[in-house]
């Protein structure tokens, strides 16, 4: 449970850090409401904000909280302040909650705190607070809230790598506020400085960079039972590195390094979700270049090589193991044959007898995704039409997203252009699925979102009506199109489709925001695709 609450806490930041950034209050001094349009984040930062709570306090028990406020709210907070009242007299803790929470839910994005080092002063480190800016975030919200000058009461707790599992004393914790973002602390004679303890904290932390470096070299002799003990904190450090090298804090090559230590011999579910989330955003740059795609492939194949002969195929195995093979499994599929050839073989013998609840199968239930996937990859446009069949009768949400995924795995692009049209019958797939197949056509490289893309500015305004006029799904469609452009030439015609006359219908504001997300991706792209793609081609 503990590793889910991680997972979900590292998914809200990256998400507060994206286009979709918003503060969860309406943010003025006399509007004490929730703002509007924020379900999405609400949730996730939400949550996570009330386990920054547990950083004052961590004895706290978030979910007895939340229950209790459930039971005896019953639909009465009305307010955001009336929120944090209820939870005041059961913290105990020296603060007032409200005042400490004002500035995270009156602010969009979250702090990063930079740990320096003192001069002549060996056991101490400075604390200086500064705003987690992601280059591929895009106006905030709706009305261009400024990407800077903000500030939080941030509780920081430390201790050091040993001790990383353990929450400190109160000793080991000061609160940088919004007044003051910057103090010294006391380290005493640590090397390995571990911030943010357990991630009860909603920020990351950027370590000096002896101390990034200290921490390389040392998970590279680590035993895979230490790195297993320890894996909340890694977890965390690995999240935090990623998110520091996609804005150049730190280097790429160092942190892929230090990752494939990490994880190359491990089970743990908690270390390969945040690899993977992280690892998700470099490939959808890979995916898009033919050789980097392949060199990308390869190097993932062969990194869950020794794991996969240790978790094998079969659906077998403690929960966590379960959940790691599903990652495991599907970049061993990439390009391993033999995964490829069990996938096909489930598929085939399972595919015919498939009910659409899934009831009779005998598709292992954590694999059915990738079965299904490299299934239809490696079959013929009669096992295309049979899965096309089982997403048309089935009404379980989540079935149809596996079976609308795997369809979009198909090499026949006689078949692919079909996927394409259907997606516009409205009888045939909600809204969402609509946007979700599309986004699963255009995310499986540079020659399907060519093929995508097109598609989309021919159809604009048939989608405009099959979407019900409603702009917030024309978005969603161009962010998994023209977003993904990553070139000035492709650029180039999407600026161009967007001064025509069918484009009028979208309003000049998306259309800026998809200009900056293209201009972001371009700009990674000069900078650090080369630094990446050499390190997969060169360390298998």
């Amino acid at each position: 449970v503990e590793d889910l609450r991680i997972i979900e806490m590292q998914s809200a930041m990256a998400l507060d850090s994206s286009i979709y950034t918003v503060s969860l209050q309406v943010n003025t001094t006399s509007d004490n409401r929730w703002g509007k349009d924020t379900s999405n984040i609400l949730s996730k930062k939400g949550s996570a904000l009330l386990r920054t709570l547990q950083a004052y306090n961590d004895s706290v028990d978030i979910d007895l909280l939340i229950q209790e406020f459930a039971n005896s709210a019953k639909g009465s907070v009305s307010s955001v302040s009336t929120f944090w009242n209820l939870f005041t007299n059961k913290m105990y803790i020296k603060s007032n909650i409200g005042p400490l929470m004002q500035p995270w839910i009156t602010q969009p994005g979250y702090p990063f705190i930079i740990v320096s080092s003192i001069a002549d002063r060996r056991n101490e480190v400075m604390l200086n607070q500064s705003q987690y800016i992601d280059i591929f975030r895009s106006n905030i919200g709706n009305n261009s809230i400024p990407m800077f000058g903000y500030s939080w009461n941030t509780p920081f707790t430390w201790n050091n790598f040993l001790s990383m599992n353990h929450f400190p004393s109160d000793k080991n914790l000061v609160v940088l506020t919004s007044d003051n973002g910057t103090t010294s602390i006391d380290i005493g004679n640590s090397t390995l400085l571990n911030g943010n303890v357990k991630l009860f904290g909603f920020y990351r932390v950027l370590y000096p960079a002896v101390t990034w470096k200290n921490y390389s070299a040392l998970i590279q002799t680590l035993p895979n039972s230490t790195i297993d003990k320890f894996s909340i904190g890694l977890s965390k450090l690995m999240d935090d590195a990623f998110a520091f090298a996609k804005i150049g804090r730190l280097s790429y090559t160092q942190i892929l390094s230090m990752s494939k230590s990490i994880i190359r011999h491990q089970t743990s579910y908690l270390l390969w979700s945040t690899y993977k989330r992280n690892m998700d955003f470099i490939a959808n740059f890979m995916k898009y270049h033919i050789i980097d795609d392949a060199d990308y492939d390869f190097y993932h194949s062969k990194l869950v090589e020794n794991l996969m002969s240790e978790l094998t195929f079969e659906d077998v195995g403690n929960y966590n193991e379960r959940l790691t093979r599903v990652i495991a499994m599907d970049y061993y599929c990439l390009v391993n044959k033999q995964c490829r050839n069990y996938a096909k073989g489930q598929f085939i013998s399972s595919i015919y007898s498939y009910s659409s609840n899934m009831t009779n199968s005998r598709l292992p239930p954590n694999l059915k995704s990738i079965i299904f996937k490299y299934g239809i990859a490696e079959t013929d446009a009669n096992a295309w039409e049979t899965v096309f069949d089982l997403f048309e009768s089935s009404t379980v949400p989540s079935d149809r997203l596996i079976f609308l995924e795997a369809l979009s795995y198909t090499g026949n692009v006689t078949l692919q252009l079909r996927y394409l049209n259907m997606v516009l019958n409205k009888t045939l797939m909600s809204d969402d699925e609509a946007i979700k197949a599309i986004d699963f056509m255009a995310s499986r490289g540079l020659l399907r979102l060519q093929l995508t893309w097109p598609f989309v500015t021919k159809n604009i305004e048939t989608f405009y009506q099959r979407f019900d006029y409603k702009l917030d799904y024309m978005e969603k469609l161009l962010n998994v199109t023209a977003a993904r452009y990553q070139d000035r030439d492709n650029l180039l015609r999407v600026q161009k489709f967007f001064a025509s006359d069918p484009a009028k219908i979208i309003p000049s504001k998306i259309k800026d925001d998809i200009i900056v997300a293209v201009l972001s991706r371009i700009y990674w792209e000069s900078q650090y695709r080369n630094i990446v793609e050499s390190y997969f081609r060169n360390n298998f």
